[in-house]
């Protein structure tokens, strides 16, 4: 906004100064979580201004009014915005990066179909599992969680959020082997009471 300043010297010099102030107001701090994005804006400088956010490097568009940054660690970025007059105004705002979760989910070893539910470890506690066999926190290998007699290896995904709100995941694996199927061959319908012994083939 213009600011008019007006100075006489021995009644006769009267002297007009317009100084052109920059409001500069980049908001409140930031909490995001690592490997997210968020937006800044200068919150100033008007028609004709120039921009300079630093540190660029985690920015999208340093010269700009608005941009984005991604920043990978906690970091405060300062702007600078200089208006037509010459006039500059400075300010910072923080933005803080919470690190993802570590999570980790195991499956089994490989088993066979119609065997005892298998107990999925997932670290840390709390979060979400998905998959085909996945009934609660247990893989169930049979026909009433949706795995078919013929086996076969399925996905299971694990998602967590922390407390800051950041999500991670991880998947493995689950193998289920079909059950064997026996199958005599080579023995005739009918054999005489004392006929040779037979040796059956399977």
């Amino acid at each position: 906004f213009p600011v008019t300043i007006t100075v006489t010297i021995n009644n006769t010099l009267t002297i007009n100064a317009v100084a052109n102030a920059v409001g500069v107001s980049p908001g409140q701090d930031i909490t995001i979580c690592n490997s997210n994005m968020t937006t800044l804006n200068s919150g100033g400088g008007g028609v004709g201004a120039t921009y300079a956010w630093s540190p660029a490097s985690s920015l999208m568009t340093p010269n700009d009014s608005i941009t984005i940054c991604a920043p990978n660690v906690s970091t405060q970025y300062i702007v600078t915005v200089t208006n037509p007059a010459g006039c500059v105004g400075t300010d910072t705002i923080d933005i803080t990066v919470n690190d993802l979760p570590i999570v980790d989910v195991t499956a089994g070893l490989p088993v066979c179909y119609n065997s005892n539910p298998i107990n999925i470890n997932c670290t840390p506690a709390g979060g979400t599992l998905t998959g085909q066999g996945i009934v609660g926190t247990t893989f169930i290998p049979d026909a009433t969680s949706g795995i078919p007699s013929s086996g076969g290896t399925f996905t299971i995904n694990y998602v967590y959020t922390d407390p800051n709100g950041c999500m991670s995941s991880d998947a493995t694996q689950q193998t289920v082997w079909p059950l064997p199927q026996p199958q005599i061959i080579d023995l005739d319908n009918q054999y005489c009471i004392d006929a040779t012994p037979v040796r059956l083939m399977g």
